[in-house]
């Protein structure tokens, strides 16, 4: 028992770890230099530019990066914003609970329209209906999320005249 928990929990390191590498890696190759878009148009002198790649660790090898952004998220650093110049952790504190309460709404919202639903489909088994509130689910959980936000707002703002 103790083997099988040990290996999920390996699994999952291992895993979180690769994609942790991955997304590190993507904003790595994304076309750009960090330092001058924080310097703005005016740009900065050499010097600068200097001192600034070297404090963001940007003059390292990428796996050095890595391995020290890995040790700062251990202990808690999560960085500093590029837009804000706030910490990342402050600015994550601050929107956690309006996150956290549209994610529980949206939750509780989607529980009482599934069950329901799934009653129904499973007390219609193999009927129009059945077919009818499948389809739909499939259909509905394959669209994009901002798909439905157009939609909402056409529907709500638009059409009903309900929101602004």
């Amino acid at each position: 028992m103790f083997a099988f928990f040990g290996k999920k929990i390996l699994d999952m390191a291992i895993t979180l770890l690769g994609i942790t590498f991955i997304c590190f890696l993507l904003v790595r190759l994304v076309p750009g230099d960090p330092v001058l878009l924080m310097a703005g148009e005016r740009g900065m002198d050499p010097t600068a530019y200097a001192e600034a790649k070297a404090r963001m660790g940007l003059d390292k090898p990428v796996y050095v990066q890595f391995v020290d952004y890995l040790t700062k998220v251990v202990q808690g650093d999560l960085g500093t914003s590029a837009v804000s110049k706030a910490s990342v952790w402050s600015e994550f504190k601050e929107r956690f609970p309006a996150t956290l309460e549209l994610s529980l709404v949206g939750l509780v919202f989607a529980t009482l329209i599934a069950i329901p639903f799934g009653i129904l489909a499973a007390l219609k088994k193999n009927t129009f209906f059945d077919y009818f509130l499948m389809g739909g689910s499939l259909t509905g959980y394959s669209m994009p999320i901002f798909w439905w936000g157009l939609v909402l707002i056409l529907v709500f703002s638009v059409k009903l005249g309900i929101t602004p």
